[in-house]
């Protein structure tokens, strides 16, 4: 039975990702600074952790814009070194891949619609030149160790058991508070704004394919999305009730995928509809 190493394997995405390993069967072991020891800054916690493992799903990371603009040198030594420390791991435990989850917000402002991989990257805060740069050590590890790397740019991950915390949380895990407490949607600006929402169970998928698939794949990166862009407006409207508009901020107008690239070479498509994504999350309220 093959081992791998989830790090940030009890957060939201990384979850998914243990439970689509243990369906196939697989072994996995959970590396998550909830346990209080696995902080992916120490090397030495890493190479003990990851010994005997397959392969290694990094997810494990800061999260935030925001935070990252205020606390550029944490999320950097988290969000960078922390990588760093990961394919250093692999090299020296001789683990044969590491799948890495990156973001479109490497990105930046898009100019072009949809976003392909081999478009100019523009990163504009901490978090996504962290991330940009992540992808750079990854390509290096893939071509000056053989330690094979894949990086997947996730666009707007949605699904059941996303965080609400925080003023920038995202704007779905952010209606369902809202909508416990009795109280209006807050949309800022016209609403008008779009993103491109993909399961949180397709992206698991796109995660193990990624894992499992070809050498071939070594130093890729590959966009994974929906390629659908979808409104706030339109998210509030099947939410239902109440909606309160406040002042526009700072953020991206629109963000969109293309996606062919992982349908060609990962085999992976996004399956789930997001609006009957929606209606179950919705639904478990």
């Amino acid at each position: 039975m093959k081992k791998y190493l989830v790090t940030g394997g009890a957060g939201f995405i990384g979850s998914y990702i243990v439970k689509e390993l243990e369906k196939k069967g697989c072994g996995v072991v959970v590396y998550d600074i909830e346990d209080g020891k696995s902080d992916i800054r120490n090397l030495e916690n890493l190479i003990h952790a990851s010994k005997g493992c397959h392969g290694i799903f990094h997810l494990a990371a800061i999260a935030s814009i925001p935070y990252s603009i205020e606390n550029p040198k944490e999320t950097f030594d988290i969000n960078f070194l922390g990588t760093l420390n990961v394919l250093e791991a692999a090299r020296i435990n001789k683990i044969k891949r590491v799948v890495f989850s990156s973001s479109s917000a490497v990105y930046g402002v898009q100019k072009k619609f949809p976003a392909r991989e081999t478009d100019p990257c523009n990163p504009q805060n901490p978090y996504a030149l962290q991330k940009y740069m992540s992808e750079g050590i990854c390509k290096m590890y893939s071509d000056l160790y053989k330690v094979e790397t894949v990086c997947l740019r996730y666009f707007n991950v949605f699904g059941i058991g996303q965080s609400h915390e925080g003023a920038y949380a995202g704007v779905i895990p952010r209606f369902l508070l809202l909508k416990l407490k009795g109280e209006p949607l807050t949309i800022v600006g016209d609403g008008e704004q779009t993103r491109d929402f993909v399961h949180v169970v397709d992206v698991a998928k796109a995660n193990l394919k990624a894992m499992f698939g070809s050498s071939s794949l070594s130093g890729q990166v590959f966009n994974i999305g929906s390629g659908k862009e979808t409104s706030v407006n339109n998210i509030a409207k099947i939410f239902g009730g109440e909606k309160k508009y406040v002042p526009a901020r700072m953020e991206v107008r629109r963000s969109l995928s293309d996606w062919s690239k992982a349908k060609k070479l990962l085999k992976w498509k996004p399956e789930v509809v997001f609006e009957k994504g929606l209606l179950k999350i919705i639904k478990s309220l």
